[in-house]
């Protein structure tokens, strides 16, 4: 049985199909494993991670557009307070940290540091579609 992940706006004006548009509780994210052995060795160039990552591009992608992109670990909330640090998508400043770091672009278009290709692993559970989308 297939059943279906993502919001669609395909049957709003069918006759027949209602679509409710709810806010849920649902968070996805990208951590990072501080206990790892290539963060702990590079945890320098986390920030230019974290601005590398187009959060809405994937809101827009994988979510079609049904979501919010997140600014830090916790869910939005009366709480939060929104103007903390954010690590909002820019990808000049994501190359000018990383090459600040000691990092240079490989002729194979990965950047290097210390003669070794800067690449790391992103794990995801096999059985959730909307997660490997994400990754």
């Amino acid at each position: 049985m297939t059943r279906l992940r993502r919001p669609t706006r395909k049957f709003a004006s069918k006759p027949g199909f209602t679509r409710y548009d709810m806010r849920t509780a649902d968070y996805r994210g990208i951590m990072f494993n501080f206990n790892n052995p290539f963060w702990q060795k590079n945890k320098d160039l986390i920030p230019a991670m974290a601005y590398a990552i187009d959060r809405k591009a994937i809101v827009d992608a994988v979510l079609l557009g049904q979501g919010m992109a997140a600014y830090g670990p916790l869910q939005r909330n009366a709480y939060n307070n929104e103007n903390v640090e954010h690590y909002d998508y820019d990808p000049q400043k994501a190359k000018a940290m990383l090459e600040a770091a000691g990092c240079r672009m490989g002729t194979n278009g990965f950047y290097e540091r210390d003669g070794e290709e800067i690449g790391f692993v992103i794990n995801v559970k096999s059985d959730e579609q909307d997660r490997l989308d994400i990754a």
